[in-house]
């Protein structure tokens, strides 16, 4: 009975340790696989799908200026003095609209709107009735574009630039941040009646030639801004994956406005659209994945890289950065060279005519990882890797952001153009207009959610580890029983040899005085090994 015992509770513990190993290791990973996918595929109705579709908090849109303190000596060659002033602090509103269903392939379509508030809180002491100095952006465009496409037209655009263009005796201008981000600064004025023939022509072709960034606002009045385009609009139509049959396609783009591969570069690695549109991300993310995301602005996909572990209150985090190799010159990294135009800039920056048709050049901030010749063209920049490089910091197991920055920086070429009155002494160089970045960062209330995930997960590793320790514990127990009852068998096995030997003693024909005698003296004495008495009591002598 007691080894019926012994053998119950060792097969209660192996039965334990078994169900552990199999819940711990394989049950319930599985388990939280499965309901993860479940909760973070697009499906109508879930509450993935509802923030997926509307932004429950806002993203951050900073933007930082470059003040230029020295524009006069600028126009007569010498080197820009910038002062960096900012941020200026926007609340980022996204939503999804025009929402379609396509059950065939798992996919939606959508448009995305966003929207700017200006945030004085956030701001601080930085206001948008700030003033700044900075490029004349529409001028200067003109001018590039004009001596690209029509340089013979140079002397023309000179006659006709003071009689249009408000105060176009110098490249630079001096306005209120508001009116330069987002409300609009005039640049073009037809409405005098005193215009040359060769004014009036170009403001009837002006509409139909202006960039998105100039808009039209009343008859013979065009406003530039860097942003309003932005506002209230959308960037085109979408179409991606739901994650429903395969988690790891969540959010991946199928199409964009109706193609799956752009038309803007000089071949299909540089037009083909990888990754998300940077609001969801695929769950089950390692050290190994690249985070791509296709960005709109830049007509291009961009690449994130495993940099190190965060820990953002509590919650694990893997940390990516934009790679090193996304702005490297197309001269010496050939993955690049279809986004050259004609010819390839310098590490570090990248031109995006194409992409925009307006000659504007984008690189990192501060031009941080660009060509020694661009950082040393203006007076002011401080590059620094932790201030300047683009982010992202994803909760790996449910691909959720935790927060993140795509940083960028937008520049023009000043050039010398000696047919042009406001640009024939210039120093030239890669000038900085602004650098900005946009982002998010998980409030309170949304990173209460992804530490909720954090508990559950914990308490199941909490269980399987217990479980563990439990079939253990009862083993031990198992085999220390085992131990014992053997030990209380040898002892009994052991008395009972020890009493039959003793009982068996041949005292027949021997007297106590011969036993004596041997045992204790005499000529005859002998050593005798004496054993200790049975468990019955001490030996009996006999006479």
């Amino acid at each position: 009975m007691k080894k019926g015992l012994v053998a119950a509770v060792a097969g209660l513990g192996g039965l334990l340790l078994v169900t552990s190993i199999v819940l711990g290791w394989y049950g319930f990973p599985a388990l939280v696989q499965q309901q993860i996918k479940h909760g973070v595929s697009l499906r109508n109705g879930s509450q993935a799908f509802e923030r997926w579709q509307k932004l429950p908090q806002p993203m951050h849109f900073k933007v930082y200026l470059w003040n230029v303190t020295n524009p006069e000596a600028v126009s007569q060659g010498g080197r820009p003095i910038l002062e960096e002033v900012g941020p200026y602090h926007y609340d980022e509103y996204r939503e999804k609209i025009d929402i379609q269903d396509y059950p065939e392939d798992e996919t939606v379509s959508y448009r995305q709107r966003n929207t700017y508030f200006f945030n004085q809180g956030k701001s601080g002491n930085w206001s948008e009735d700030d003033v700044v100095t900075v490029l004349n952006v529409a001028l200067l465009a003109t001018a590039l574009k004009v001596k690209t496409i029509l340089p013979f037209a140079l002397p023309i655009m000179n006659r006709v630039v003071p009689e249009i263009f408000p105060n176009s005796s110098t490249i630079f201008m001096t306005v209120p941040v508001r009116d330069l981000l987002f409300d609009g600064v005039i640049v073009i004025d037809c409405r005098s009646n005193n215009l040359t023939d060769t004014a009036r022509m170009v403001c009837d072709q002006a509409e139909s030639q202006m960039p998105i960034t100039v808009r039209k606002v009343e008859e013979g009045v065009f406003k530039f801004s860097m942003f309003h385009h932005k506002n209230g609009s959308t960037d085109g139509v979408f179409r991606v994956y739901r994650g429903l049959s395969s988690a790891r396609d969540l959010g991946r783009i199928s199409q964009w406005n109706g193609k799956p591969l752009l038309n803007k570069w000089s071949n299909v690695s540089c037009n083909r659209i990888n990754g998300t549109d940077s609001t969801v991300f695929p769950p089950f993310l390692t050290e190994e994945d690249r985070i791509y995301i296709f960005t709109t602005d830049l007509c291009r996909s961009m690449y994130a890289e495993y940099e190190k572990d965060v820990d953002i209150q509590g919650v694990p985090a893997l940390r990516f950065v934009g790679s090193n190799n996304l702005l490297k010159s197309g001269s010496n990294y050939p993955d690049n060279a279809c986004y050259c135009n004609g010819k390839c800039l310098k590490d570090g920056a990248m031109d995006l005519t194409k992409c925009i048709d307006a000659p504007m050049i984008m690189s990192l901030p501060h031009f941080y990882l660009a060509d020694p010749e661009y950082q040393s063209y203006p007076s002011g920049i401080h590059p620094d890797k932790e201030k300047h490089e683009t982010f992202i910091e994803i909760e790996p197991k449910t691909g959720t952001p935790l927060r993140g920055g795509k940083r960028m920086q937008l520049n023009m070429f000043m050039t010398q153009i000696p047919e042009l009155s406001m640009l024939d002494h210039v120093s030239e160089g890669l000038f900085p207009l602004l650098w900005l970045e946009e982002g998010i960062e998980l409030d309170k209330e949304h990173l209460a959610l992804v530490q909720a995930v954090y508990i559950k997960l914990g308490t199941l590793d909490a269980v399987k580890w217990a479980l563990l320790a439990a079939s253990i514990i009862i083993i031990l127990i198992a085999v220390g029983l085992l131990s014992v009852l053997k030990h209380l068998c040898c002892s009994q096995h052991l008395s009972r040899r020890i009493t039959t030997s003793t009982t068996a003693l041949p005292t027949k024909n021997l007297s106590i005085t011969t036993i004596d005698g041997i045992v204790n003296g005499g000529d005859n004495a002998i050593p005798v090994q004496t054993f200790p008495p049975p468990v019955d009591g001490p030996i009996k002598r006999y006479s």
